[in-house]
């Protein structure tokens, strides 16, 4: 009988999260397998082939849209894994592995000039039909509450702050390319959620208004940050210290990647915690509007309210999936 692993171990950490029925379809989703032995193995034999170390324990395994592993390895460098499965068409993803490639490439290149991103260790590679990349520890245990009027302005700050210093990278080749999807909805970001599901008629029905302002004009495409928001951007001390889930970032119209950020900035993923206000979402494009240098003009206030009621009906037409 083989002994229990350790509490520390990636192998334990896996066990523990596989104990909930959704991290099993999660995990089934991103590696194709829910075998905690078969996913920790994969973990240990990155690190000892593409980082040249063992595992030495293991302090957080989550999962989302990708599979997140923090890590100390034998050095006692502390590092952090993310898996990923290639699927093409799912909203807030690369879909390929050339598009992965190309959105870490861009990450490593914006930590070099100060975007206060995380380092990239190992640029994505190939695995077991999905991939995995590994990148440095940024430390954002410590942050303000984004309802506060001062982190609200901090985050707004490195958002325009952000698109600015992107700007010299937009034309990266395959950069991922975040287009309002032919059909209603897209690919709901993960495999948790039904977008449809009876009873949200009503709000297909908003969403479907709304797209029909923003199909009526294609503006230029910018580098953004797809999935803005307390939950992936830290601020201490009045300063942004971490933003994480930067394979997030593709090219989009600046109003419809503004209009997401404004209306999800408060999220943290707290379990129970209220949406963002209309007021707050209107008090976080004002601060936007100060730190890009420019005001929004008609035309773009237009586009910003459509786009901020198509991203609020997606939010909300998402049902669990069942079983």
């Amino acid at each position: 009988m083989n002994p229990p692993p350790q509490s520390d171990s990636v192998l334990h950490r896996v066990t523990e999260l596989l104990r909930d029925p959704y991290d099993v379809r999660l995990a089934e989703s991103i590696f194709g397998t829910a075998d905690a032995s078969v996913i920790s193995q994969r973990v240990e034999l990155f690190c000892r082939d593409r980082l040249s170390q063992g595992v030495s324990t293991c302090e957080l395994f989550v999962q989302s849209v990708g599979a997140v592993f923090v890590l100390r390895l034998e050095s006692g460098e502390r590092v952090v894994l993310k898996f990923y499965a290639l699927q093409s068409g799912r909203v807030g993803t690369a879909g390929t592995l050339a598009e992965l490639v190309a959105v870490y490439t861009v990450q490593a290149e914006l930590a070099k000039v100060g975007i206060a991103c995380a380092e990239v260790i190992h640029t994505p590679v190939a695995c077991d039909g999905g991939a995995v990349a590994a990148m440095g520890y940024l430390d954002g245990t410590r942050a303000g509450d984004a309802r506060n009027p001062a982190v609200r302005r901090a985050m707004a700050e490195a958002l325009a702050g952000l698109i600015r210093a992107g700007t010299a990278f937009r034309d990266t080749p395959m950069l991922p390319v975040a287009r309002v999807p032919t059909r209603l909805w897209p690919v709901p970001h993960n495999v948790l959620f039904d977008l449809s599901a009876p009873g949200g008629e009503w709000i297909d029905d908003r969403a479907r208004a709304s797209r029909s302002i923003l199909d009526t004009s294609a503006p230029p495409e910018i580098l953004f940050h797809m999935d803005f928001s307390a939950a992936n951007v830290r601020v201490w001390d009045g300063h942004v210290c971490a933003i994480y889930d930067m394979d997030s970032i593709a090219l989009v119209d600046e109003m419809r990647g503004l209009a997401s950020a404004a209306v999800h900035y408060t999220y943290t993923g707290t379990p129970g915690e209220a949406t963002t206000s209309r007021e707050q979402a209107r008090a976080f494009v004002a601060d936007y509007e100060v730190a890009r240098g420019k005001a929004l003009s008609k035309v773009e206030r237009h586009r910003l309210d459509a786009a901020a009621i198509y991203a609020m009906a997606y939010t909300a037409r998402h049902c669990p999936v069942k079983g």
